[in-house]
């Protein structure tokens, strides 16, 4: 089903040659290439006009309230990491609203050849009758061009769903109107997923899919397969790909097939298999989270933070196949115990581990304690500019010596970086206290301090129940 959403109307639009001209009037491929038009694919034209609306500080998710800090920066994250995204809500969370408004995302307008069935590319044609055009027409083949509003399908999975609804099946009265053999590629009608080629496809509600056809998918996201019937097709379809999903049905019904992924957790099931997918996406969340942070602070370098990390629960979470006791704790809660665990072990390759400090005149880390142990705290956004990164970190007595004492060879950037990795060190330690304030927003501060607070919070929260 293919959904038309109503934006606002802009006649003009601007090309790689930095001119505006209406493009209503280009016709054909060589005047396409007069303009010198350049191909993009829709991940990377979204990511585009996602820094552009970023570094306007425009929110291509107006309306969407209560997410700014939460659920918008993961997408936005995401789309700077040229993902495909699967959004999990409860009902009414606006699942298929944000999914809706990732139009705003596209280019107003983009060729498309006259004739082709799988809105082509002049410049790369992908179906056999787009390739027969440009073979024969060469640069008079004809062009359209396609609105942002016409770029959006959307598909509600039930369990009738087939492969032929979604990638295609031999049609049978297309090849005896044609007069073709049952062999010639031209009787294959495609599907929804084809005829996205170059736009968003929203898959809703994702568990009711039956298995089988979940395998499909997985086979065009990964590998750009299609079978269909008898033919060996291979298209290079350019798709972003959301999907929606309820957590109930995600987890209790199962029906989303098993992820291929495990580590040496106690809270992942080991038997699920091992994926390299897990990390590469979490190693790309990472640098989208800094790129991101740069966009809005206007800076000219992307500095890596340990905080960053935590941008890359959301790429965790839906990949980790999780025991009884991970289900007990949740996906999200599971993550962030994973990457203590990890800043623990890396801590104690860097750095004397405090356990096994004995002399407690030779600790290391005592002026750091004891400034914290003075009702000190220090907070740290990973939104904030380096500057305002950089002076949080230096109020902090003896962290900065520490890390000079250590590895006096770092440069500056890696000096902040190593003065914040030695603070959620020593969090892991319980030599302090690591506190989430909001979505990507930690303190730091004493231990006793804090436990004294949690405890009030707690009598707190206990009083607001009897009212």
């Amino acid at each position: 089903m293919r959904i038309i959403l109503k934006t606002e109307e802009r006649k003009l639009d601007k090309f790689t040659n930095g001119e505006f001209m209406n493009i209503l009037k280009i016709k054909t491929l060589k005047q396409l290439k007069e303009i010198n038009y350049k191909p993009v694919s829709i991940k990377n034209e979204m990511r585009k006009n996602l820094i552009s609306f970023l570094q306007k500080k425009i929110n291509p998710f107006e309306g969407i309230i209560g997410y700014d800090e939460t659920v918008i920066p993961n997408i936005q994250t995401a789309i700077l990491s040229r993902h495909n995204i699967i959004l999990l809500g409860l009902r009414g969370q606006a699942k298929t609203k944000i999914a809706r408004m990732l139009i705003n995302l596209l280019d107003e307008y983009i060729p498309v050849l006259e004739g082709a069935p799988l809105n082509d590319d002049p410049f790369l044609p992908i179906s056999k009758e787009a390739k027969d055009i440009i073979a024969k027409d060469g640069d008079s083949a004809k062009i359209l061009w396609m609105h942002r509003e016409e770029r959006y399908t959307e598909k509600l999975a039930t369990p009738d769903v087939s492969v032929a609804d979604l990638i295609g099946d031999v049609d049978p009265i297309k090849a005896a109107a044609l007069k073709l053999p049952y062999s010639d590629q031209r009787v294959i009608h495609f599907g929804l997923i084809p005829r996205s080629h170059r736009s968003i496809f929203v898959l809703n509600e994702l568990p009711d899919l039956q298995a089988r056809i979940q395998v499909a998918l997985f086979n065009i996201l990964q590998e750009k397969d299609i079978q269909i019937r008898g033919f060996k097709i291979r298209l290079p379809l350019d798709i972003q790909f959301v999907f929606t999903a309820n957590p109930e049905d995600y987890t209790n019904r199962g029906s989303i097939v098993t992820p291929l992924k495990a580590r040496e957790s106690d809270y992942i099931d080991s038997k699920s298999g091992v994926s390299a997918r897990l990390t590469i996406s979490a190693y790309e969340n990472l640098i989208s989270c800094a790129e991101r942070r740069r966009i809005l602070n206007s800076e000219k370098t992307t500095v890596l933070r340990v905080l960053d990390i935590y941008g890359v629960i959301p790429s965790i979470t839906g990949k980790v196949e999780l025991v009884y006791e991970g289900e007990q704790e949740g996906p999200s809660k599971v993550a962030v115990i994973l990457i203590g665990k990890a800043i623990r072990t890396i801590f104690e390759q860097l750095l004397p581990s405090p356990d096994k400090i004995k002399n407690k005149s030779q600790n290391p880390y005592t002026r750091i304690t004891e400034w914290f142990n003075l009702n000190n705290s220090v907070t740290l956004n990973i939104n904030s500019s380096d500057e305002e990164y950089r002076k949080r970190l230096e109020e902090v007595k003896g962290l900065k010596e520490l890390v000079e004492n250590h590895f006096p060879h770092l440069n500056n950037n890696k000096k902040y970086l190593y003065m914040e990795f030695v603070l959620h060190g020593l969090a892991e330690y319980s030599l302090i206290s690591k506190i989430k304030l909001t979505s990507g927003q930690l303190e730091f501060k004493d231990v006793f301090s804090s436990m004294f607070a949690s405890k009030q919070s707690t009598d707190n929260d206990e009083e607001g129940l009897d009212l």
